[in-house]
Order: C-alpha cells, then structure tokens, then sequence
C-alpha cells in the first residue's frame, strides 16, 4: 500500500514524518513501514533509512510512504486496512493519498455504491411507467419488477456460494476469492435488461390475446404458446454463448459469463414458464386492471397493441 502525503517542507528533521510512520506500523495487519526517515516496525523505528532511499521517497514537498501488510489486496480486510490508513492522524493536517490495490478496490466500492439506489429506483422507475404503457396495467408492472429481483438475488446467491465460497472451484479451474463489488453490479444489470426484454415480449403476446378473446386463462395459454418457443430460443443462444466463458483462463470472465448465463436460464425456464404463467392465471382479470384515468392515458400514449 501507497501512501503519499504533502507539505513536508516545513519538517527539516523529519519528526513530524516519523511520527507519522511510527502510527502507521501500530495498525493491524501492517508489518512494516518504510519512509524518507527510515523503516518503522509495531511502533518502533528499527533500521535507518538506506542510501538514497530519503531522496527516492521526496517529489519537491511530497513525500511518499509504503505500507507492507499481510492481507490479501481485494479482500474485506484490505479495506479496513486502506480505512485505517486514511483515517490515521497526519501531522499539522497535512494531505494524504492511499493508493494500492485495497485502496483502489476502496474507492471502486464507494463510487458504485454510493449512486446504486439512485440507479436501482431510476430503473424500477422506468421499467415500471414503460411496463404500464405497453401492457395498461397496474399490477403487472409490479408483479415484472417482483419476479425479476426474485430472479436475479437466486443468481447472486449462486455466484457467491460458487465463485466466493469456492464450491465447483475444481471443475471450474478458479482460486476462490471476495468478489469485487463491480461484477456481480455489471451482471445484475445484463440479466436485468435481458429478463425485461423477454418479458415485454411475452406479455405483449398475452396482451394481443387478452384483448382478442376477453378470457385470461386463454390468453396465457395462447400468448405463451405464440411466444414460448422464440423466447426458449434466444435464451438458449445467449446462455451458451455467456457459459463458454466458463472455459476462459481468467476468473472474471467466468464470474460474468455463468452468472449471465444463469441468469437467463433461470428467467426462461422459472420465471417465464413458471411463475409469470400462474401469476396471470391466479389474479385473472384483476392482472389488466387500471384506473379509468390511467387507462385512457395509456390507451392515448401507450406502446401496446391496438
């Protein structure tokens, strides 16, 4: 781990910095710390600096540290570790960067979570108002965006207990470790956009149907038979497309590609053909019910059939 601060200028003997360095070796898990004054073990200074390592550690007033610990970079204790170092007293509030691998993966995690419910409640959002205009339903907006987090916390669930936990890490040729918080984000929001793009290609079908015949049982039954076998089709080409990654020599590749590819499997076969059928078949008529207000604006402004 990096560490490099700035405005040493005002420090000619090098107390301020050693100080600094001396807290820095009394944090947990750091093994060593070597600066311009020297190198600092569990709060104590143990060897001079090396020929010309003062001069290689200065950039004009910044000076830089590094920081040897025994944790494994992108992993939760990295994290702690890059947390402690930055939340670490500086002399006279002078200015620190932490970079390394822990850092990094720090700061990847806050600029993804930080903004996550603002994106996760913009596509709830979008999803929901386009769903409504196509289909002229309340309920089955929010029946879609239901079963499709069901859908997709089953495959984060399975990445963790595959790719973290390590279980078919044999068959599968990886070494097991804390996923970054970027994958599973980048494949939630794949099998998300493919899950709906089915579904507004299956209800369209059930929609055509409903208005045709005025019966909800026949409805399902025909917009499905009429949709069932091109959605198991395309699903089947992405899904062997996504799992031939499996075979790709670096373990990001596989998490994206089976998680993608589980995805879909799991959305054409569970929730397509299972849950999505006897969700519509259970609520009847109720699923295609609408305010008469709303009703109008969609049937003005919608994007179903007419």
């Amino acid at each position: 781990m990096a560490v490099t601060t700035d405005q040493w200028l005002g420090d000619p003997s090098g107390n301020a910095l050693g100080d600094y360095a001396t807290a820095l070796s009394r944090l947990p898990h750091v093994v060593a710390v070597n600066a311009a004054t020297g190198r600092y073990e569990h709060g104590t200074k143990v060897a001079a600096p090396a020929p010309g390592q003062a001069a290689a550690m200065h950039r004009g007033d910044a000076v830089y540290l590094q920081v040897l610990n025994d944790v494994t970079p992108y992993s939760d204790n990295g994290k702690k570790l890059a947390e402690a170092v930055r939340a670490a007293p500086v002399p006279d509030h002078r200015t620190v960067r932490v970079g390394g691998m822990s850092a990094q993966l720090l700061d990847i995690d806050s600029a993804l979570t930080d903004r996550l419910p603002l994106a996760v409640g913009l596509a709830i959002l979008v999803t929901m108002v386009l769903l409504f205009l196509a289909t002229g339903s309340l309920l089955v907006p929010v029946k879609a965006v239901l079963l499709n987090a069901l859908g997709l916390t089953a495959i984060l669930g399975v990445l963790v207990w595959v790719f973290q936990q390590g279980h078919l890490s044999g068959p599968l040729n990886f070494t097991p470790s804390p996923i970054a918080v970027s994958m599973p984000v980048l494949v939630l929001c794949v099998a998300y956009g493919l899950s709906m793009d089915y579904e507004v290609f299956v209800l369209s079908r059930i929609k055509e149907t409903y208005e045709a015949t005025g019966d909800p049982r026949a409805a399902v039954r025909i917009g499905l038979g009429m949709s069932g076998s091109i959605v198991s089709a395309a699903a089947v080409i992405l899904a062997i497309t996504f799992f031939s990654t499996a075979m790709s020599g670096v373990s990001v590749a596989k998490l994206f590609g089976i998680g993608a590819g589980l995805a879909i499997v799991v959305d054409a076969t569970l929730i397509r053909g299972v849950l999505v059928p006897i969700f519509l078949r259970l609520t009847g008529r109720a699923a295609w019910w609408a305010p008469a207000g709303m009703r109008r604006l969609s049937d003005r402004i919608g994007l179903g059939h007419h």
